[in-house]
């Protein structure tokens, strides 16, 4: 499939990532160039959608979540990639 969009340069974060319609999403927008960071409530789905873009040559991480009192976010990505510019939640 060709993506008529280019998104180089560009970081999206997919929750739900792991699996379905957020992987598939996920897939799509790194084949249009975007670097990813695939959120799921399954952290190795994550991993495994990730591994699987970063086998294609796309550029992907799982951010990791701080679910201390207060402090519910995203605290860092592995993999590196930043800002994130694109939220699909």
């Amino acid at each position: 499939m060709s993506i008529p969009i280019d998104l180089s340069g560009q970081v999206a974060l997919v929750t739900g990532g792991g699996s379905g319609i957020g992987e598939a999403i996920a897939t799509t927008l790194a084949q249009a160039g975007a670097g990813v960071a695939v959120a799921d409530l399954s952290q190795e789905s994550a991993t495994r959608v990730a591994d699987a873009i970063r086998g294609c040559g796309g550029k992907a991480s799982t951010p990791v979540w701080s679910t201390s009192p207060g402090k519910n976010s995203m605290s860092r990505s592995r993999g590196g990639i930043c800002p994130v510019r694109i939220f699909l939640i």
